[in-house]
């Protein structure tokens, strides 16, 4: 029984992860201050829009599982 309840976090874990990723590559393709442009291959990215897309991430991360907590 515990073996399954920690698969079933963990499940949880990635998808929480990959949905928060993919929010945060999206906000941090999308350029609206110099212009509309897109920057969708993540390999031709700056240094300054990784930053954007670490700090985009842990935000939304963050901001998530706070709702999933006070859902609970």
């Amino acid at each position: 029984d515990v073996y399954k309840r920690q698969t079933y976090d963990m499940k949880k874990l990635l998808e929480l992860s990959l949905k928060s990723a993919f929010v945060a590559y999206i906000v941090s393709a999308f350029d609206f201050i110099g212009g509309f442009e897109m920057h969708l291959n993540p390999l031709d990215w700056s240094l300054q829009k990784i930053i954007i897309f670490i700090i985009f991430f842990i935000l939304i991360t963050i901001i998530e599982s706070y709702f999933i907590k006070k859902k609970k």
